[in-house]
């Protein structure tokens, strides 16, 4: 889904770290933040930044960074949510739904593939 919204030139891969762990180093959460900077121009707060993932531990270090987390559950939501996650929902269509970021849509000349 993610695909759908960011273009290419703002994400940052699993397999740009060499597979690291995403639970054991910040890498990859950095470079993402350094990528958003210079993509928008905007030097973003870690408390504006949200880290949205479908595995619970590797939402850890973003919030250890100061970063809002959200589970993706894909319809299987934690009845209780651990202190490192800030919200859950079950694809982050319907996070995005609540901001109406879903009624823009992405350029075709985007390189979003």
């Amino acid at each position: 889904v993610a695909f759908q919204f960011f273009p290419k030139s703002m994400r940052v891969t699993h397999e740009q770290y060499g597979f690291k762990p995403k639970n054991a180093h910040a890498d990859g959460f950095i470079a993402a933040k350094i990528i958003a900077r210079s993509a928008t121009g905007i030097d973003f707060e870690d408390r504006d930044i949200w880290m949205f993932e479908d595995t619970v531990d590797n939402l850890s270090l973003p919030h250890g960074m100061g970063w809002n987390t959200a589970h993706v559950h894909y319809g299987k939501a934690l009845e209780e949510l651990p202190e490192h996650v800030h919200d859950q929902i079950e694809t982050l269509t319907d996070y995005l739904r609540r901001f109406r970021v879903l009624d823009i849509r992405p350029s075709e000349n985007l390189d979003i593939l």
